[in-house]
């Protein structure tokens, strides 16, 4: 027991706590994105855990910290700078109007491949991304309601997960629809339909169509082996689902074409997820 508590006191003693908080509202912001830097090289990136706090290793040889998160303006600090507390400022977003419409109880669209046949799972590690695109039949805007997403998590702890949703272009994600931080838990073992309502940001689907995807940011209990599984389908000899590791910097990347460097992939067709929107 002693051992213990000198071991957890010296990793505290070493180290710096931060919480980073909305600038207005003064609330924690859960998995808001950190960079350490050296001059101009990025030498560690991460989250803030499920309370919008990160400990710093004072050994570590950095000379600034930047925080960003969907929904704010970014701030890099100095290293000498850095207090406990950081503070986020909201962007201010101009919103359109928005057409209502009436009776639209039940009369929603399942747009995507979440229905499809399953052909095979991967897991979805901290950092990664995903996203496939969905294009729209209709040749008219319509309003998203929902995200459906075929998941399940591995391990025994839950995990969190961030929604994307991205402009078309040219057949790789563009700029990001959201501007705001949506944040989903996952704590199923079976491999089911999660939905996400995001209803309430009146956002539209466009003619161009749009993609859709998830990021896991992290473990909320503390089992390191935990992933989200996907599910895939086979259904479509095209390709509309990337990946890419944004811990890594990485550019968005043809899943099939990662499978393939896998020896992984001997499929006729080829493997895209089983993710789709719910659209009126």
């Amino acid at each position: 027991m002693k051992f213990l508590f000198l071991f957890l006191f010296s990793i505290i003693s070493y180290s710096q706590k931060i919480i980073v908080v909305d600038s207005l509202s003064k609330e924690n912001l859960p998995f808001a994105n950190i960079t350490l830097k050296k001059d101009n090289d990025e030498i560690l990136k991460d989250y803030l855990n499920e309370n919008g706090t990160y400990l710093i290793d004072k050994n570590k040889s950095f000379t600034h910290i930047s925080i960003s998160n969907l929904g704010y303006n970014p701030k890099e600090i100095m290293r000498n700078r850095v207090k406990d507390t950081i503070f986020l400022v909201p962007k201010i977003n101009l919103i359109e109007e928005v057409l209502v419409t009436k009776n639209i109880k039940n009369n929603f669209s399942i747009v995507g491949l979440v229905n499809e046949r399953k052909h095979q799972e991967f897991d979805l590690g901290k950092g990664v991304e995903k996203v496939i695109f969905i294009k729209n039949e209709f040749n008219i805007e319509k309003r998203i309601k929902s995200i459906l997403l075929k998941i399940k998590k591995t391990g025994k702890g839950k995990i969190a997960f961030r929604i994307h949703l991205y402009e078309n272009n040219n057949m790789i994600p563009g700029n990001n629809l959201l501007d705001e931080n949506i944040i989903s838990y996952l704590d199923e073992k079976k491999m089911s339909i999660t939905e996400i309502d995001i209803s309430d940001l009146s956002l539209i689907f466009p003619k161009e169509g749009v993609f859709v995807g998830i990021e896991n940011v992290g473990i909320i209990d503390a089992d390191f082996n935990n992933k989200i599984r996907v599910e895939y389908n086979q259904s479509l000899n095209s390709q509309i689902t990337f990946i890419r590791n944004t811990l890594k910097k990485e550019q968005w990347n043809d899943i099939n074409e990662e499978f393939k460097k896998l020896n992984i992939l001997k499929y006729k067709n080829k493997l895209n997820a089983n993710f789709a929107i719910k659209v009126y």
